[in-house]
Formats: structure tokens, C-alpha cells, sequence
């Protein structure tokens, strides 16, 4: 999507979550490494985010310590992984298709 689709920073900042999930992930998804990464971003998660700094991925903007770039790159991606396994590979690549078609130039919140 990079620059086709505009975010809609009221609603959140989903493109850092897809970005870290569609590059980072998939790198390390072809060199066998993909659980590794995971892992060790749900580590980065439970070593920075508590109940007193954790924040619903709507509210994510940019960021800005540890806390914010766990939640915002590291939730999201996770959702991102979550809603592949649960829809498969084909489905999940044929909706960011569809949803980039649709929403070309435009602001939008996945």
C-alpha cells in the first residue's frame, strides 16, 4: 500500500503494524525464522507494555518509546498474523489487494 493509501490518523495508525508485518515478517518468514520473530516481538511487548501504559491500537499514532513502538508495530503485526491464520494465505493477500483498490488516494482506516 506505501503511499496509495492514506492513513487516517483520527482512527489510528494501522500502515506501521502492516509495514513491520509485510516486510520485517515476511523476511524472516522465507528464512525460516518467522516464530523466532514473533517471539521475540511479544517479548519486546511484555518487557515495555503494562497495564498502566497499554493502549488499544486505535490510538496509536507514531512512536515514541518502547511502550508505543511494542504496541504500534508489535500488537498490531500480531493482529495482522492472527487474522492471516484465520482466513489463510490466499484470502489474506487477495483482501489487502481488494482493500487497496478500493481505497486508493484515500484516507482510510483498516
Amino acid at each position: 500500500m506505501g503511499n496509495s493509501v492514506y492513513i487516517d490518523f483520527d482512527k489510528g495508525n494501522w500502515c506501521e503494524g502492516l509495514t513491520a508485518y509485510m516486510a520485517d515478517h515476511l523476511i524472516k518468514e522465507q528464512r525460516g525464522q518467522a516464530g523466532e520473530y514473533r517471539r521475540s516481538t511479544l517479548q519486546k511487548f511484555t518487557d515495555f507494555v503494562n497495564d498502566g501504559n497499554d493502549f488499544p491500537l486505535s490510538k496509536f499514532l507514531s512512536r515514541h518509546d518502547g511502550s508505543s513502538e511494542a504496541i504500534g508495530y508489535g500488537k498490531s503485526l500480531m493482529v495482522f498474523h492472527m487474522l492471516r491464520n484465520l482466513v489463510g494465505d490466499e484470502n489474506f493477500t487477495k483482501s489487502l489487494q481488494v482493500f487497496n483498490r478500493n481505497n486508493k488516494f484515500k484516507k482510510s482506516f483498516f
